[in-house]
């Protein structure tokens, strides 16, 4: 059995690399990362901002033989209540019109809430970087949180038969607004050019405030996804292995 975890970007990843080993490897082109967590092969690869490189999942897939899938990395908070750095776990993700939804696998949702994450209803996935307090005022009447990702990810697992949850770490609040267009800084494959947010950062000094604050939060809400994924990544290897030693007793 092998679990797959998607970010959008590395530097999602990286505070979870600086806690354990992960060997590089490449699928179909992509890096992937890949290290063994209670005896089970968990494999982490990245969709870039938007899902916009998603045509090796198939591979991964494939090559991996995933049991599971966890869809991850920050999101913005839309209901007040929830603070920068709580992660998430979703019952379902939907589109942007709230129409159209996939639902997270119910017994990788329970192993999420024992590793700490708390569940809500509702994430949505959108096309655009969500910047004002007022736009996510409207989207909080269909969802607790906003990315970028998961509705895409998910139905790309499913397509595949393999179970999947969207669990995220909120790194803006409700009430917080994004302090550029880092909208204008996303390339072609997903990855923020940093050279276009210091450029806007230096046309706008007085924003740099809040561009500190928002990098402090994010770095707060990746430190707290990665300590709640390699919980989920142990207590899902047990899993796997009392499930495999269950195997020969019901086949006797």
């Amino acid at each position: 059995m092998s679990l797959i975890i998607t970010f959008a970007i590395e530097q999602e990843f990286a505070p979870w690399r600086r806690l354990r080993r992960f060997d590089p490897a490449e699928v179909s082109g992509e890096r992937c990362y890949r290290a063994s967590i209670g005896g089970q092969s968990v494999f982490i690869t990245f969709t870039g901002i938007g899902a916009r490189r998603t045509k090796h999942l198939t591979a991964l897939a494939e090559q991996s033989r995933a049991s599971a899938a966890i869809v991850t990395g920050l999101a913005g908070g839309l209901n007040p209540i929830w603070q920068s750095g709580d992660v998430l776990a979703a019952e379902t993700v939907c589109d942007g019109s709230g129409t159209h939804s996939i639902a997270s696998d119910p017994s990788l949702l329970r192993l999420a809430t024992q590793c700490g994450a708390k569940a809500v209803p509702r994430f949505v996935t959108v096309d655009e970087i969500v910047r004002t307090k007022e736009e996510k005022s409207r989207l909080s009447q269909i969802a607790d949180a906003v990315e970028m990702e998961s509705a895409h990810v998910m139905k790309e697992f499913a397509r595949h038969g393999i179970p999947a949850l969207a669990m995220r770490a909120i790194a803006d609040t409700a009430v917080t607004d994004m302090p550029c267009d880092f909208g204008a800084a996303i390339d072609a494959k997903g990855n923020v050019r940093m050279s276009s947010v210091a450029g806007e950062l230096a046309r706008r000094p007085q924003n740099l405030p809040g561009a500190i604050r928002f990098g402090i939060s994010s770095r707060r809400a990746a430190r707290n996804l990665a300590e709640h994924l390699d919980h989920f990544a142990e207590l899902w290897a047990t899993q796997c292995r009392q499930a495999e030693k269950a195997i020969p007793a019901v086949a006797g």
